[in-house]
């Protein structure tokens, strides 16, 4: 039986508190637990204390000690990373229960890709869903630490948009595959950093499938 590959998650931290506790919990809560959890808090105001990990899930908090945005923060949590595979999450967001089951399920044996789950966005007020979409990000993907190496670290020269930046060097070389499920909650509230990016994220994705229909790969 082939080994079963081990998931290190990362969760880049600022100013969220009152949602950090959902997304926590929504990584403890998966059917295939990963192996770590790496919080990297981003220079907040109230800094995060150690957490003790839940269902063989080991944690590590790691404090920068000025704001630097979320690509530094990921990008710190990558080389501290131990597993086969990467999982992003923001600390806003979560994720449903079989989330990284769903995507570990479509790795291919020997064929290097970039797995993503559907996005299913939420108004964290209203509370209303919205329906799946197609929407290759960060927190949808799951990505291999050699997919990542040869990709290269995330550019720390934005702050937002850095998902469509690594992505478009990734689809040179590699396919993105996609689940048919949405299991990345995706919530919108006012002044979160997320927000800002809802409003360049339909221009966001049409730049990335012009790019995924020059290169002829299917989102």
């Amino acid at each position: 039986m082939p080994r079963r590959p081990a998931i290190s998650v990362i969760i880049p931290y600022f100013n969220a508190r009152e949602y950090l506790q959902a997304a926590i919990e929504s990584v403890y809560n998966q059917t295939y637990p990963p192996k770590e959890l790496i919080l990297v808090d981003d220079a907040s105001p109230e800094p995060l204390v150690q957490f003790e990990g839940q269902n063989g899930v080991s944690v590590k908090v790691i404090r920068q000690e000025r704001n630097s945005g979320p690509a530094v923060a990921r990008n710190k949590g990558i080389a501290e990373a131990r597993g086969d595979f990467l999982a992003f999450l923001d600390a806003d967001d979560y994720w449903l229960p079989k989330h990284l089951e769903t995507l570990v399920k479509l790795i291919e044996p020997k064929t290097e890709q970039i797995i993503c789950s559907l996005l299913k966005r939420r108004n964290s007020e209203a509370g209303q869903e919205l329906k799946a979409e197609k929407a290759p990000s960060f927190g949808t993907a799951l990505i291999s630490q050699n997919i990542m190496k040869e990709v290269g670290p995330i550019s720390e020269e934005l702050r937002l948009s850095e998902d469509l930046e690594w992505f478009t060097r990734a689809i040179k070389n590699y396919q993105l595959k996609h689940s048919t499920v949405a299991t990345y909650v995706y919530q919108e509230r006012p002044g979160s950093l997320s927000s800002e990016r809802n409003s360049n994220v339909k221009g966001m994705l049409q730049a990335l499938r012009m790019k995924l229909n020059q290169e002829k790969r299917p989102l």
